[in-house]
């Protein structure tokens, strides 16, 4: 930099005076200069924070000096963000409240991030919302505080006027950038609904009414279940939100009405009891007035919630920003209600129905009642930012790597819609019918070698292992058998060794994600094989952040790895592409651990149904809003220690003494802990561990 632009950094570094008049000299000689020269800047400011080898002051001045020579580059702005976000990250609550600048300057970088360009959107938009919502909470809690001294006093006045500072720029911006940018994070809005700062939440409720207004489509499916929900506050804010939508835009009175009362007929058709041994009913017979609906004339079209629908799709550059349509292939909605409704066979029996779209196809969904559905729609939003995340990282981007996801709508807190995969087969039929083929019977071997629950460790495990024997059938072959399934579902050899390695890939997907997230209850009725690419397809993502290992029988494994998942991978095995991509995979959400730690947060403030109660007794109007609440921050504690790359081996995180590991060493030890003997045999018969 010294040597080509010496002019530019001797007038940065000494004469501040002289900046613009040595920028307009380059200029003159060529206009991509001015942008290399902040390119380098910039680049030496994230090598010398990367080596740390000068002080704070040093980098920062670096990143200011890029700052003056592009004042309109989006990548400038995020890495500054990212400085400033990182010192945030580390600050407890009352540094918070000394050091409030850092913060406030760290949301500001965020937000001309993104009115600059859409290149960081991803990154940027979760990352503002939530140090802006928990600086507002952390102020909030010190204003209720009891005995502060005159110099805290003074400290929290200077705080607060730097949120609303932080508010009042928050509330110009959105006019500012496409309302298109805040539906990326819609439901990240919406779980802060109940922010315990009066001045915020008004902020936050104007986001959710421009939002609204532009969008009132994917909205209203992001809100519906909110203005059902139990805990009072919630519903009467969510409530006054549609009343301010309404009352800038009478128009859409008639659609709020209507898209509620539809909501209200799905939660009737999912709580709707149907026979014991019925497996298919009719609208005619259970609910009639649900295609009624749809077949009055004043009814308001209603989008498919399906992930075409309200996935949005993000512009590439910066010349289309305004012009950007962010669902460029339409929005298809529902045009009519097909009769029949197919039950299903299971404890809670969800009906499968489908709707006729505009588009003149049918789509099927499945109504799911007793079932907190928001943990599975948080999770999808989740799989959807990774696999936005892949396909920027080119280490993943070229191995093809993604995450299998469909639409989750919650209509209230027990039921929701999910959207319906075709081409899945589950794995278990699949293995039934192969071991059949052998004449081994799996009902017998079930049977005769499931272990009582007082057996000795020693017992299981050798119950475990006669038990492979037997799978081995009367020829003495492998026990594994679902390498067949391949060659007879793809018989062409080119499809067979693509679907083999997507099979491959999307399992070592869904092996690191489950890790991380505390993924359980992955028995094989859970996990499907798409009979078309070969991916493969989890459904029933309920049991999130470790919650198996509260089971009776509790659940020991990082993730499923028996024998028949690793015969699928080919003669490697876990070698290879499986395990490449596992540390590929853990690699990059090592880096974005902020990011993901962002989106995951919303799961302490929409507290889960299964957290609520052992919590409200302490905490009565505040089960969200501000500091969450406890139950869901000792999860995330956890999931933060697996994204650092510390692994815990007892259930209790007590005194993490423990250095993180590399990323290849934390995937060789959750392989090793997946495929140990003696973990497998200590599993719940009924999952199977023997398959």
């Amino acid at each position: 930099l010294q040597e080509t632009f010496p002019e530019v950094m001797l007038a940065l570094e000494e004469e501040p005076n002289n900046v613009a008049a040595s920028l307009e000299e380059l200029d003159r000689r060529s206009l991509e200069l001015r942008d290399l020269c902040a390119q380098g800047k910039l680049l030496l400011a994230r090598y010398v924070e990367d080596a740390a080898s000068v002080g704070q002051e040093g980098i920062r001045k670096h990143f200011d000096h890029a700052k003056e020579l592009v004042k309109t580059s989006d990548e400038i702005f995020y890495y500054t963000a990212k400085f400033w976000d990182k010192k945030s990250i580390k600050m407890s609550a009352d540094q918070i409240i000394n050091q409030s600048e850092i913060v406030t300057h760290a949301a500001l970088m965020y937000l001309r991030s993104m009115r600059c360009g859409p290149t960081f959107l991803d990154e940027c938009m979760p990352r503002m919302l939530t140090i802006w919502l928990d600086f507002a909470a952390t102020i909030q809690d010190a204003i209720t505080a009891k005995n502060k001294d005159s110099a805290q006093i003074a400290l929290l006045d200077h705080a607060t006027k730097q949120l609303s500072k932080l508010n009042k720029t928050i509330s110009l911006t959105k006019s500012k950038i496409p309302t298109y940018y805040l539906l990326t994070s819609f439901p990240q809005i919406v779980s802060r609904i109940c922010h315990t700062s009066n001045e915020t939440y008004l902020v936050l409720k104007s986001l959710m009414v421009q939002v609204f207004l532009e969008f009132p489509q994917q909205a209203a499916w992001h809100m519906v279940s909110v203005s059902k929900n139990s805990n009072v506050t919630r519903k009467s804010r969510c409530n006054e939100v549609f009343q301010e939508v309404i009352k800038t835009k009478p128009s859409l009175k008639t659609f709020l009405n209507h898209a509620i009362s539809f909501s209200q007929k799905i939660d009737d058709l999912c709580d709707a009891k149907t026979g014991d041994k019925e497996v298919e009913t009719s609208f005619r017979d259970l609910l009639p007035s649900l295609p009624a609906m749809f077949r009055s004339k004043d009814m308001s079209p209603i989008i498919l919630p399906i992930e075409r629908n309200m996935v949005v799709n993000i512009p590439t550059s910066v010349a289309d920003l305004e012009t950007h349509n962010p669902f460029p292939s339409g929005c298809i909605t529902i045009e009519g209600v097909e009769d029949k409704i197919q039950v299903m066979i299971s404890l809670i029996k969800p009906k499968k129905i489908t709707f006729r779209g505009s588009d003149g196809k049918l789509y099927s969904f499945l109504a799911k009642p007793k079932d907190d559905l928001r943990r599975d729609c948080r999770l999808m939003d989740f799989g959807s930012l990774l696999n936005r995340m892949f396909r920027k990282e080119p280490e993943t981007r070229k191995r093809g790597l993604k995450m299998r996801t469909y639409m989750v709508v919650p209509t209230n807190e027990t039921n929701g819609l999910i959207e319906w995969a075709n081409n899945l087969k589950g794995m278990r039929p699949i293995l039934i019918h192969l071991l059949k083929e052998r004449g081994v019977s799996l009902t017998m071997v079930f049977r005769k070698y499931q272990p009582k629950p007082d057996d000795s460790q020693e017992k299981k495990v050798e119950l475990f292992m006669k038990c492979l024997e037997e799978l081995k059938g009367k020829e003495g072959l492998s026990p594994s058998v679902f390498r067949e399934w391949f060659i007879r579902t793809f018989p062409d050899p080119q499809a067979w060794f693509a679907a083999r390695l997507a099979f491959t890939h999307t399992t070592a997907v869904m092996s690191i994600m489950g890790y991380i997230l505390g993924l359980g209850d992955r028995h094989l009725e859970n996990i499907n094989v798409d009979t078309v690419t070969g991916d493969t397809f989890h459904v029933d993502m309920n049991s999130l952040f470790n919650v198996s290992e509260t089971y009776k029988v509790p659940e020991i494994v990082p993730f499923r790895l028996t024998h028949n998942q690793v015969d699928g991978f080919g003669p490697l095995g876990i070698e290879g592409p499986y395990r490449i991509s596992c540390e590929v995979s853990l690699r990059m959400m090592r880096e974005q651990k902020d990011l993901l730690m962002s989106v995951l947060r919303p799961f302490i403030f929409d507290p889960l149904v299964d957290w609520t109660p052992r919590d409200r007794s302490k905490n009565k109007d505040r089960n969200d809003g501000g500091g969450g609440n406890k139950p869901g921050q000792e999860a995330l504690a956890r999931v933060q220690d697996r994204l650092d790359g510390l692994v815990t081996i007892e259930k209790k995180r007590k005194g993490n003494l423990n250095t993180p590991l590399s990323v290849e060493g934390q995937v060789d030890h959750v392989i090793r802990e997946a495929m140990a003997i003696d973990n497998l045999a200590a599993m719940y018969w009924g999952w199977t561990p023997y398959l």
